[in-house]
């Protein structure tokens, strides 16, 4: 009687090749769905990042009676350079950071606007992952190097304040007048004409992808350190004209390569589905890229008298 073999056959090189190709296809129709869960992920965290940003603007206005602003880059009050005992200094977001449980950054940051950045200086160069949209790869959060003698370096943010809350009422709505914050009307919620609603306190802000890892500055993804700079402020639109050709300059960006169209005082996001803003009563809204001009201009403007649902 002949032995049998305890040996078992593997597979031949066709099985294998079958096996590999039906792998192959699983994960294709798998990747779809994990970025659409990974993006849906980082979508929600980016909008909590704004509900508090937003939550800070209340207790900043019951504090102060007034809301955040861009800040001012005046040589005679420091520079814009972050300092708490100099009020209104910094970016927006460094005047909320006590109301947002960065209170030990805050008060550190002591710094002079005439000196700054001194040489092995640090304090500044840190990560606030609530200022970070995940949606992007920010690498570190922070810049090192920064425009004006490096006095813009410090923690970037992907969220910028619409300073059209606080330019002057006889500002007229559809222009580019001092996007970045020179103007300040020191506006109180209780006082915004259109209603807290109906107007965009803050949002993602459009940037270049060439500048999510850029470890220098540019003039439209500053630090939040010194304030008035577009870094972390908008208005919306890129044209001082008020004829059919400026309102069509109210548009919202999709993340691009090419800055086409460019990312200066625009909104944007690398969402798909659109980008999210906090209005002024704290929630939070998604606005489709083919939102109307005219809508989206009403919703930056405080007082236009102009109320829309339409988005």
């Amino acid at each position: 009687m002949a032995r049998r073999s305890s040996r078992s056959r593997g597979f031949t090189l066709i099985e294998l090749l079958v096996v590999i190709a039906i792998i192959a296809i699983l994960i294709g129709l798998l990747l779809p769905a994990v970025q659409k869960v990974r993006e849906a992920a980082n979508r929600t965290t980016s909008a909590n990042n704004l509900k508090q940003l937003g939550l800070a603007a209340h207790s900043y206005n019951d504090v102060k009676g007034r809301m955040p602003y861009a800040g001012l880059k005046d040589p005679t009050t420091n520079n814009g350079v972050a300092n708490p005992t100099i009020e209104g200094s910094g970016g927006w977001q460094y005047q909320t950071m006590p109301y947002m449980e960065l209170d030990t950054v805050y008060r550190s940051w002591t710094f002079d606007g005439t000196t700054f950045p001194v040489a092995g200086e640090t304090r500044h160069l840190i990560t606030i992952k609530t200022y970070l949209n995940p949606g992007r790869d920010r690498g570190k959060g922070y810049k090192t190097q920064g425009s004006s003698n490096n006095i813009t370096s410090g923690p970037v943010t992907d969220y910028a304040l619409n300073t059209r809350i606080n330019f002057p009422a006889t500002n007229t709505f559809l222009t580019n007048n001092q996007s970045i914050g020179h103007k300040d009307e020191k506006r109180a919620l209780q006082n915004i004409p259109d209603g807290t609603s109906n107007t965009i306190y803050a949002g993602e802000k459009a940037l270049t992808m060439t500048e999510f890892n850029n470890d220098i500055a540019n003039s439209w993804d500053e630090s939040v350190v010194q304030g008035g700079n577009g870094g972390f402020a908008r208005c919306g639109n890129s044209s001082s004209s008020n004829d059919a050709a400026g309102r069509s300059t109210f548009l919202l960006v999709h993340d691009n390569l090419d800055n086409n169209p460019v990312q200066n005082n625009h909104f944007g996001s690398c969402y798909q589905s659109g980008v999210q803003v906090v209005l002024c009563d704290g929630s939070v809204r998604t606005l489709r890229y083919d939102i109307s001009p005219d809508t989206l201009c009403y919703l930056y403007h405080p007082a236009d008298g102009q109320v829309t649902s339409d988005y």
